[in-house]
């Protein structure tokens, strides 16, 4: 009985140690993101442990080539190669999502969004401009798969402002409607030849708005934007789409 009670506390020990060095890899990232460039003194204050401990996992992290050091004014600084890789790797370690989004800049959002279309097999288009009746249009990332064409505009939007990315969304429905008109921009994208086109706009985002589709306008968070282009067609019937067909 006395050994059984032995092993649980064990193993129970070794559980919340290995989960609080879970939670220490999270934040770890969080701040690199967040600093950019940065010594593991600074890194050791701010996670309130010591620079030993924080040497660990640096270690660990330049062994899987997400961060690097170097020597700026004899101080030893800590770099992310991959900002994306290391950040995906900050979530997949329980790190806050929002935390981690807001770590990014919309560059990146758009880096990410370009990264998942390629994934699922998406020919893609970043910063897409155009051209219509004597007015200029850009759409930050456009990917196509026939008979799909996905119009994503990236927004890096604080809480509480949702009220204002609604209003962007029917603004950026509005651009993508002129789009699908536009026949230069779409022998531009390679769908001119195409019996059916299917336009959806979509909105990207840090945080997750409680409304998951505005007026048939998807509002997706950044990270999940891989598991919406998996299951967007299952429910697209919800969803705005701007149809065009050839006879």
């Amino acid at each position: 009985m006395l050994k059984l009670l032995f092993l649980h506390i064990c193993f129970y020990s070794f559980s919340l140690n290995y989960l609080i060095a879970l939670n220490v890899i999270a934040d770890l990232v969080c701040e690199i993101l967040k600093l950019s460039s940065t010594t593991i003194d600074e890194l050791s204050k701010r996670l309130l442990l010591p620079p030993s401990r924080v040497r660990e996992f640096i270690v660990k992290l330049i062994e899987m080539k997400l961060v690097t050091l170097r020597i700026e004014n004899d101080r030893l600084m800590v770099e992310p190669i991959d900002r994306l890789n290391l950040a995906l790797y900050a979530i997949k370690q329980g790190a806050n999502v929002k935390k981690v989004s807001l770590c990014l800049n919309w560059k990146e959002f758009e880096e990410f969004c370009a990264f998942a279309f390629h994934a699922y097999s998406y020919v893609v288009y970043r910063n897409f401009r155009f051209k219509c009746d004597s007015r200029r249009f850009e759409i930050d990332v456009v990917g196509v798969k026939r008979p799909y064409v996905l119009c994503v505009d990236c927004k890096r939007w604080s809480a509480g402002r949702f009220s204002v990315l609604h209003k962007y969304a029917i603004n950026h429905t509005r651009k993508v409607e002129i789009l699908s008109t536009c026949f230069d921009a779409l022998n531009k994208l390679r769908v001119f030849d195409w019996s059916e086109i299917l336009f959806l706009p979509v909105m990207l985002t840090v945080h997750e708005d409680k409304m998951k589709v505005y007026d048939g306008i998807p509002i997706v968070p950044v990270f999940k934007f891989n598991s919406f282009l998996s299951e967007f067609e299952a429910f697209i019937s919800d969803l705005r789409v701007i149809r065009v067909k050839k006879n």
